[in-house]
């Protein structure tokens, strides 16, 4: 039985005068799933506005939309073993529900989301301001931005997650060859196995549940710098 399920972490100063922002990490999972239930209780991340699927269209993505589930990233999480060292980078990352769930239960240096559709850019923004204002996450390590994963900067990023299931293999092939550039190890989990190209190398497949199927195979790669 765990005494504690809360524990207080403090933000770094950047200088002098700068005020130490306080928030919780949950260790309890019970307690974290129902707050990530209560932070998404009306958010609908399905469907989008006829713009937002035209715009990812054009940079030959998906706007396809499906989730990998509480249990199944936070049995993630723990293969990962993620530390305060992390930087971890959710490529395509929807209303947020990765990035807000490693925020809250882990103590990763910071967590970034990209998202090429407006509409669930905003809604994640959202959420990350509520769950901010009840202290379950930091805004300094909770990041989102809004743009195309392939032109998105992953320089910082130390390991990155991609939902790619629906992604076309064209866009695979140059998300690959984009991940291969890196200058620095990192560790790359997608749902999709990513093209063979020189810089990357499978290590691992582990099957976790997502929205629409149990057990969905999730490849493990590594950059070869």
């Amino acid at each position: 039985m765990q005494l504690f399920t809360r524990t207080a972490y403090s933000e770094p100063q950047q200088n002098p005068f700068s005020i130490v922002m306080m928030f919780v990490m949950i260790r309890d999972k019970a307690e974290a799933r129902k707050i990530m239930k209560q932070l998404y209780k009306d958010v609908w991340a399905y469907t989008i506005p006829r713009r937002d699927d035209l715009r990812i269209r054009k940079a030959s993505g998906s706007s396809l939309y499906g989730e990998i589930t509480f249990g199944a990233l936070d049995k993630l999480i723990r293969y990962l073993d993620l530390d305060d060292q992390d930087v971890f980078y959710d490529l395509g990352s929807g209303v947020g529900k990765v990035v807000h769930q490693i925020a809250m239960t882990t103590n990763v240096k910071r967590v970034v989301g990209v998202e090429l559709s407006a509409t669930r850019f905003k809604d994640a923004q959202k959420v990350r301001d509520a769950a901010a204002k009840e202290k379950w996450i930091s805004k300094a390590r909770c990041k989102f931005e809004h743009g195309d994963i392939l032109k998105a900067d992953l320089s910082k990023a130390t390991v990155l997650y991609t939902c790619s299931t629906a992604f076309p293999m064209t866009f695979m092939m140059k998300l690959a060859k984009k991940l291969a550039e890196s200058k620095r190890p990192q560790r790359i989990i997608s749902l999709q196995e990513l093209p063979q190209v020189p810089g990357l190398k499978l290590i691992d497949k582990i099957p976790l549940d997502m929205s629409w199927v149990r057990q969905t195979p999730v490849y493990v790669f590594e950059t070869q710098p």
